[in-house]
């Protein structure tokens, strides 16, 4: 049986600290993702509406650096990393606020989130398949 709001059961401190830094690094990822992105698409017009004017050549380099970030530094494939483990946080924070007293679970999800960075982090880590059926 799910109880009421009012019955709801505080998350460990720790628990809660870390959902919050993910929550962290997953909207400055995105916002980097997009920023980076829009800059170097208004960049590379600026420089191809006029290419004879002074301000090309520094166009075209901002537009270059900005293409090279987004290649290499991947942005979107940090977000990726910490909105999967965001998720599997989230549901077993909730799950244990208002269904499950099992600390243990909730443990187990914040290691189960942690892998989930580390696959994306190694390319030698676990599959995503064995974090999510918690094999790894």
């Amino acid at each position: 049986m799910i109880q009421t709001a009012s019955a709801a059961r505080d998350v460990p401190r720790e628990i809660a600290d870390r959902l919050a830094a993910w929550v962290r690094r997953r909207r400055h990822a995105i916002f980097v993702h997009y920023f980076v992105g829009v800059l170097g698409i208004l960049s590379s017009v600026a420089a191809a509406a006029d290419a004879y004017s002074r301000w090309a050549s520094l166009w075209m380099v901002v537009s270059s650096f900005c293409m090279g970030f987004m290649a290499f530094g991947n942005p979107r494939k940090e977000y990726g990393k910490f909105a999967r483990a965001v998720r599997v946080l989230e549901a077993a924070i909730l799950r244990y606020r208002y269904h499950d007293p099992d600390v243990e679970a909730l443990l187990a999800a914040a290691e189960r989130g942690e892998a989930i960075i580390e696959h994306y982090e190694n390319d030698d880590g676990p599959s995503l398949r064995q974090v999510r059926d918690g094999l790894a």
